[in-house]
């Protein structure tokens, strides 16, 4: 079995989407029989998809994972295991001794790992849009410029693209704006003395 595991920093990457560097693992026999580290090349959703295909990976485990890249893996051969946290070789050691499913390997804010081969964060459904409690502020693609409600509690780096799966960014308000550019242009006290 070949599985592969995203990595940032010997980490699991954060964000699969944006993910630069994945860990070839073979194993049989319950032991790990060879490792390659590879550079994983930035893409559309389908061509990272074929990019792991080619691999022959039968699984990958990631962090989180936008819902277009969801959408292009669900009739993949390939187990994806998503929402994945923690130090890369912990993580190897609890895919190698059935452990992944522990609390202590899920991303922040994910309750549980009632996740399914596919699913969202949790498991649960995704509501149709946010609450007005849940939002502040708009998240930016910094890719197609989509704007998006920004989640209360979730950083917009966290997230990616729902339509391009770029990178998102968080927005500046007019408000914010406008503070920073006063206080770019705030006047320096000035003493006649000197």
């Amino acid at each position: 079995m070949t599985v592969a595991f995203t990595y940032w920093e010997n980490r699991i990457a954060p964000v699969f989407d944006v993910a630069r560097h994945i860990l070839l693992i073979d194993c049989m026999a319950g032991r790990v029989i060879h490792k390659a580290r590879r550079a994983f090349p930035l893409g559309s959703p389908h061509a990272r998809r074929a990019y792991l295909e080619g691999l022959r990976i039968d699984a990958l485990v990631c962090g989180a994972m936008s819902k277009p890249l969801q959408q292009v893996f669900e009739d993949s051969t390939i187990q994806v295991i998503p929402f994945v946290a923690g130090d890369l070789e912990e993580v190897i050691e609890a895919w190698m001794e059935g452990r992944l499913s522990q609390d202590a390997f899920a991303m922040p804010g994910c309750c549980g790992r009632n996740r399914r081969r596919h699913g969202r964060e949790c498991g649960r459904a995704e509501p149709e849009g946010p609450s007005t409690d849940e939002t502040c502020g708009v998240c930016l693609c910094s890719q197609c410029g989509l704007e998006i409600p920004h989640r209360r509690g979730v950083p917009c780096f966290q997230s990616a693209c729902p339509q391009c799966g770029g990178a998102m960014v968080r927005k500046q308000t007019q408000e914010e704006e406008m503070e920073s550019c006063q206080e770019e242009t705030e006047p320096v006290p000035w003493d006649r003395d000197h």
